[in-house]
């Protein structure tokens, strides 16, 4: 019995050897064949594209972009920038870490804002390869949760300094959670946690929720997160100044029904998720969306562009002067920039301001949500319209 075990046992092992001699192609590895279901094949086979022909040039163009920010703009001197508070806005990475390192630079000396989705499920590998190079960004980073991340990443994060901010008050490195809101160059800031974060022990999970359209019932989902989050910022003690909501049809709601219901003090609301430039004047309150930082990461490569936005506000009131809005497509080195002047009227002297949208991701064109049914107006010269109320 035991010779028999024995030469059963050396029989199979001589067989999978034998096998695994006559399969082997050692050419394989260098070039792999994947597999991925419907739709992921053609992102997949576009994204290998187009990471092939941006190779190392990749950050280089972005970096080169960015160095050359101010000169980009359309008309630097639009409107009155005059050397007040300064902050970074950039989110939805995605997992892009040849972007990433090219913000280190521009980023130096300023608050960074950050509204979710810093890689694509949150898992470890991105945790470990993310957290340390976003921690590190300007003199201090403040971040919300995207669809696309888990909670061991945003408690990752705020155990290397990152502020990140919940519905509970900022997430503390020990998992507790402290004050509602905290202060940024002297401006009150809150933030609202993505609903679809995820709390699981595998963010990989394939049964793992993305977006409200993949529940039972979806608009029953986002009308319990609208009541959510308007109910949480009525519940505020303290009036924030800056507000982060990572899905941009939240910002949206919020601002509107805020201003519904008579909001009269400055207010701007940082978001993301659409991965499209765009400034909305809701009455006193501005919601600001730089696009993707990281080009849609791995499936944008080659067709998205790094979006980025640097935001001015006023130095003795919190109120938003302007915000330049960056574009790099960092295959080709294409790059545009636009200064978007917010009018101030609004939220300094109670004047009811009618809604508009001062500038629209050109490479999306009026085929996006973020308009709402509002008027476009020209980004240089606005032309929102006050009345006295």
């Amino acid at each position: 019995m035991p010779l028999g075990t024995v030469l059963v046992a050396f029989l199979i092992g001589g067989g999978a050897l034998w096998r695994l001699h006559s399969t082997w192609r050692a050419d394989a590895l260098s070039h792999p064949t994947y597999y991925a279901r419907g739709a992921e094949l053609i992102q997949l086979l576009n994204a290998a594209q187009h990471a092939s022909q941006a190779k190392d040039s990749y950050a280089t163009k972005i970096e080169g972009a960015l160095s050359g920010f101010a000169s980009l703009l359309s008309d630097p001197t639009a409107g009155t920038v005059d050397g007040g508070r300064r902050a970074l806005l950039v989110s939805d990475l995605h997992d892009n870490v040849y972007a990433l390192n090219s913000l280190s630079f521009y980023a130096q000396g300023q608050p960074v804002f950050f509204p979710g989705d810093f890689g694509n499920t949150g898992d470890g590998t991105e945790t470990r390869s993310l957290v340390g190079p976003i921690s590190r960004l300007g003199n201090r980073v403040v971040a919300v949760s995207g669809d696309h991340d888990s909670h061991a990443m945003m408690l990752a994060l705020a155990r290397r300094g990152v502020t990140v901010l919940t519905s509970h008050g900022q997430l503390l490195a020990n998992g507790r959670y402290g004050p509602a809101s905290v202060l940024v160059d002297g401006m009150r800031v809150a933030g609202f946690e993505d609903p679809l974060e995820y709390h699981g022990r595998d963010p990989d999970d394939p049964r793992r929720i993305f977006s409200f359209g993949q529940l039972p019932d979806p608009a029953a989902a986002i009308a319990a997160a609208r009541r959510r989050l308007l109910g949480w910022f009525q519940s505020l003690r303290e009036r924030p100044q800056v507000v982060l909501v990572h899905q941009n049809g939240l910002a949206q709601y919020l601002a509107r029904a805020l201003a519904a219901r008579g909001y009269l003090w400055p207010l701007t609301i940082l978001t993301g998720h659409d991965h499209i430039q765009h400034v909305n004047h809701i009455g006193p309150i501005d919601v600001i969306d730089a696009g993707t930082v990281g080009a849609s990461g791995l499936y944008g490569i080659g067709q998205d562009y790094v979006g980025l936005g640097e935001l001015h506000w006023a130095p003795r009131q919190p109120v938003l002067q302007a915000a330049d809005l960056i574009q790099v497509e960092p295959v080709s080195g294409v790059a545009q920039a636009q200064r978007v002047v917010l009018p101030t009227d609004c939220a300094l002297h109670h004047l009811v301001c009618t809604s508009a949208i001062d500038y629209l991701d050109p490479h999306e064109g009026p085929n996006t949500a973020s308009i709402e049914g509002l008027p476009q107006v020209s980004p240089l010269n606005p032309t929102v319209t006050a009345t006295t109320p």
